[in-house]
């Protein structure tokens, strides 16, 4: 029989050399800024205790090269836009998605109203400049996909950086730029300040989408990991998918002004009721359970191929982007 001094020897190593996936610990890093509505379900889970609730202790970190984090191995999972596994899996590396926070990208273009020709349309953006957060980002092949679509080459129309909301509403104010592609609620803060500027582009609906891509969803905000993560982290991706789906009912459940009044003061500083109205717009675009369609992820394959070389030419398969296996069937209580 086994002394309880060897057992003890045996068992005490085996404590001290737990790994994350035992512990719930999970280093998440946002891609940009969490205040990005999109991000909103990740948000919720994190106020309304929804990962504690999955015994998961998160690391979180903002940071605007998060898949370089991921790929790099400083991060876990990354809370980003769908755009980044299909282009890294593209090139010949796995990352997957496995649970979605919004079937619609949430992004819009406005125009600034303040120029000297009228805009009303995309064409009429021919020769202008259109404001984007940063090069290579999901609202750059946005803003390209949208000027390819509506007849126009990428010659025709110049795409500045203009960096986060407030800097980009600056540059649109002073007419540093002709239009902007961005997300809510800079969109609809801009809109309710400036009523002369005009939404060329609206894809945070379904109905909008429809208008912008012929598809009626297309994946926003998503959760991604690589392969082998996900591989010796199951469980722990589980408990993750499932305090989302978790964000993702309380969302549908509430109102606006209910959901509102439940994330850090900070994401909307002084316009309370602008940030209401925003929130009323985007609830359409969530996810109602995290599941990835097929239509969802086919509709920003094909809007990245359009301006992306390495996805177009590349033999992709699609289904390594993604997966739907750690996304609960049933409705989460």
């Amino acid at each position: 029989m086994m002394t309880r001094r060897r057992a003890l020897a045996i068992s005490a190593p085996l404590v001290g050399c737990r790994s994350r996936e035992s512990t719930g610990q999970v280093r998440l890093v946002i891609n940009g800024s969490s205040s990005v509505l999109g991000y909103l379900p990740h948000v919720v889970a994190q106020q309304l205790g929804f990962y504690r609730e999955q015994a998961l202790r998160l690391r979180v970190e903002n940071l605007l090269g998060a898949p370089k984090a991921l790929m790099g191995g400083s991060a876990d999972v990354v809370v980003g836009y769908f755009d980044h596994p299909v282009r890294i899996t593209a090139l010949g590396r796995t990352a997957r998605a496995f649970v979605i926070l919004a079937r619609a990208p949430g992004a819009a273009i406005v125009s600034s109203g303040r120029g000297l020709k009228p805009i009303r349309h995309i064409t009429d953006l021919k020769g202008g400049l259109v404001g984007i957060p940063n090069r290579g980002g999901a609202l750059d092949f946005f803003a390209k996909y949208l000027l390819l679509r509506n007849g126009l080459s990428l010659d025709d129309v110049r795409l500045v950086p203009v960096g986060s909301s407030a800097s980009a509403i600056a540059s649109l104010e002073l007419g540093k730029v002709d239009a902007w592609s961005g997300t809510d609620p800079g969109i609809t803060r801009y809109s309710r300040m400036h009523p002369e500027a005009e939404i060329l582009a609206d894809a945070r609906t379904a109905d909008g989408l429809e208008r912008c891509t012929g598809a009626r969803e297309q994946a926003g905000a998503v959760f991604y990991a690589t392969a082998e993560w996900l591989d010796r982290n199951a469980s722990t991706a589980r408990r993750l998918a499932r305090a989302i789906q978790q964000a993702l009912q309380w969302i549908h459940a509430h109102t606006a002004e209910e959901i509102a009044r439940q994330v850090p003061p900070n994401y909307y500083g002084s316009d309370f009721e602008g940030y209401v109205q925003a929130l009323e717009k985007a609830k359409d675009m969530y996810s109602r359970d995290g599941h990835m369609s097929q239509e969802a992820a086919s509709s920003v394959h094909r809007m990245l191929a359009a301006s992306v070389e390495s996805v177009r030419i590349s033999q992709l398969d699609l289904s390594k982007a993604y997966t739907n296996m750690f996304v609960a069937a049933e409705p989460v209580k």
